[in-house]
């Protein structure tokens, strides 16, 4: 019996992205080579750019650090900064001989941190004892350069198995590391590298369910071919813990599996045909399928499967029952982002039986390059009656952060895109360093050496008096050198905008997450986001008995209202800054509800409010609207 997915809506109130521009470092204090005999050649083929954040556990003398990564082709960017200080310090590991896998981990155990880079032919295990006193103020990242406190130690090992492995889910304990590849052929390859030198890695090709399992699949489903029943697609990981001795390994095939193995042992555990819990998929409408492990504040392990189609991504969420995973909910994304490609998704536990799912989607249409959703998922509670579509909230649209606002060079003065361009709140050092040595890239200019924003404008003044700058922008003096500078300055702004759309281009959802706080934001090529829920926002600003700040939130609820009655009257879809995406058409009956709905909260909120603050009551109203 299949099952069909719950109709999810989307709430017209909208959370807003929050961009750090300084959050990747063009040029790293140091790069360094990691060389290592190969055995084998790597297949040239497209692997997927991967990065995310890591913060140091509570306990950690370092707690106040995280770390950045980004594996981009060939190269590991990574950028150690720290929450209650100015330290910052970026290093760059250049692998020659293959591009690097997504599942880069990064773990501290009894003061050890280990750094695992699997790439297409080997994997590369970095490790750093930390110091054990708090002393150390310099960057842990540092140790590479061979600082006398700490060093780094170095253990490399080369894939022997056949297949192109595409990703890597790793595991870390202070015995071994142990790693499961993923390859373009589907197959499961399992690698235990001992951290005791004596000790030999061990590298296994994992068999599939079984000749019976498979036979039994391809009658009872939709799916005929038996390379499906054995084709992996994903793969994700829990850590050994307090629970569990051995890691878990959940890989998830074509057939609509998931096959849970043990990482320690390298046996099958289960397998749960999530097929049946689903409505029906066509095998040819089918793109892609990934699974994502993560664990509930009680231990219980709950599963999320995100299956991509021709036209909609569907998620199941399945948990951890005993010896079984149930299902807890089966959605859609909304309709606006059904023939966007899914990037990436994650899930959060909020406790009490809430969770949150957030979705990442790639979308060239938008003014930024994707679109940013989350949702609230409840559990069932047995004690109370509940219908299941109680339990999905609506989608929350994130208003996306642009880096800074383009203007048009062409109608600028020389005064005015001089102002713009040495502005350090429209573009970041970096952006702008890059931008210059691509415009003025003479073999007689070196700019390499820029470090500030006084340098950079010395430097294109500078620059505009040479014979290169005279060839290039002024004909060989059949223009003024007033138009030429102009013409220099349009081009690098130009090319700063072009870097900064680059750098805009997401690569993933991140967590942050300690003690006292948690947040979630989108790692991008060339910056960091944070995302800022409304509701938390409201309840700031009440906290701090700022209600004018408050009821300026308040009149943005109304101007989403307002905006969500426009949709309505459309008959297509509204796609500019503030509805991107646009909300949902609305009915006359659910409009008139809406609208009277919201102006009766507004009162009652005010007279609340200002009997709470004694203030005196502001005046709000959506009366303007609502003929």
């Amino acid at each position: 019996m299949t099952s069909s997915h719950e109709q999810t809506t989307v709430s017209i109130i909208r959370d807003e992205e929050l961009l750090f521009s300084d959050g990747f470092a063009y040029i790293p204090n140091l790069t360094l080579t990691i060389e290592h005999e190969a055995l084998q050649s790597p297949v040239p083929m497209n692997v997927t750019v991967d990065g995310d954040v890591f913060t140091f556990p509570d306990e950690s003398l370092f707690n106040d650090r995280f770390i950045t990564w980004r594996g981009m082709g060939q190269k590991m960017f990574l950028e150690e900064r720290s929450l209650q200080s100015s330290l910052q310090f970026s290093i760059c590991l250049f692998f020659p001989h293959a591009p690097i896998l997504p599942g880069t981990t990064i773990t501290v155990l009894n003061d050890v941190l280990f750094l695992i880079v699997p790439t297409q032919i080997s994997i590369h295990r970095f490790y750093i004892y930390l110091p054990k006193s708090v002393t150390m103020k310099d960057p842990i990242l540092k140790c590479f350069e061979g600082n006398d406190e700490m060093c780094f130690h170095h253990e490399v090992h080369s894939i022997q198995s056949h297949g192109n492995p595409i990703k890597a889910s790793i595991a870390q304990n202070l015995l071994a590391t142990t790693v499961l590849l993923v390859t373009f052929e589907g197959m499961l390859t399992h690698i235990n590298m001992p951290t005791d030198k004596t000790k030999e890695v061990e590298e296994t090709t994992l068999k599939g369910s079984g000749m019976i399992r498979r036979l039994l699949k391809r009658a009872s489903t939709g799916y005929s071919r038996d390379k499906d029943s054995h084709h992996a697609l994903d793969i994700s990981v829990l850590q050994a813990n307090e629970q569990r001795e051995s890691p878990l390994f959940f890989a998830i095939y074509r057939d609509l599996c998931v096959r849970v193995w043990n990482g320690e042992h390298r046996s099958l555990l289960k397998t749960i045909e999530f097929d049946k819990m689903i409505s029906k998929i066509n095998a040819d409408d089918l793109n892609n399928v990934t699974v994502k492990a993560t664990i509930a504040h009680n231990g219980e392990v709950m599963l999320m499967v995100t299956i991509n189609t021709k036209n909609n991504t569907l998620f199941l969420l399945l948990k951890e029952n005993g010896t079984q995973y149930e299902k807890i909910a089966y959605f859609s994304a909304p309709h606006f982002v059904s023939k966007c490609s899914l990037i990436d998704s994650d899930l959060k536990h909020l406790g009490d039986g809430y969770w949150k799912v957030m979705g990442l989607w790639n979308d060239s249409s938008s003014r930024s390059s994707y679109r940013l959703l989350h949702i609230t998922i409840e559990e069932i509670n047995h004690e109370r009656e509940q219908r299941r579509n109680d339990l999905i909230h609506p989608w929350r649209a994130v208003m996306t952060a642009s880096s800074s606002s383009i203007i048009s060079p062409s109608e600028t003065t020389l005064e005015e895109i001089h102002s713009i361009l040495f502005n350090r709140d429209q573009h970041s050092l970096e952006v702008l360093t890059r931008a210059i040595q691509i415009v003025c890239r003479g073999q007689h200019n070196d700019s390499t050496t820029l470090t500030t924003w006084v340098e950079l404008e010395k430097f294109v003044e500078n620059y505009s008096m040479t014979s290169e700058f005279d060839e290039k922008f002024c004909n060989d003096g059949s223009l003024k050198k007033e138009d030429g500078f102009l013409m220099l300055l349009r081009k690098i702004y130009t090319k700063c905008t072009e870097l900064e759309r680059s750098m805009n281009s997401p690569i993933k959802i991140f967590q942050m997450s300690s003690s006292s706080c948690h947040f979630w934001g989108v790692l991008r090529h060339g910056s960091v986001t944070i995302v800022e829920e409304t509701a938390k926002v409201l309840l700031k600003n009440l906290a701090l008995n700022d209600f004018k700040a408050w009821s300026r939130s308040m009149d943005d609820l109304v101007k989403y209202t307002e905006m969500a009655l426009a949709c309505s009257s459309q008959e297509e879809d509204i796609d500019d800054e503030y509805l991107s995406p646009p909300f949902p058409r609305l009915t006359s009956l659910e409009i008139e509800r809406l609208l009277s709905g919201a102006q009766t909260i507004l009162q009652h909120i005010q007279k609340m409010t200002a009997k709470m603050f004694d203030v005196p009551r502001l005046p709000l109203t959506i009366s303007h609207f609502s003929a």
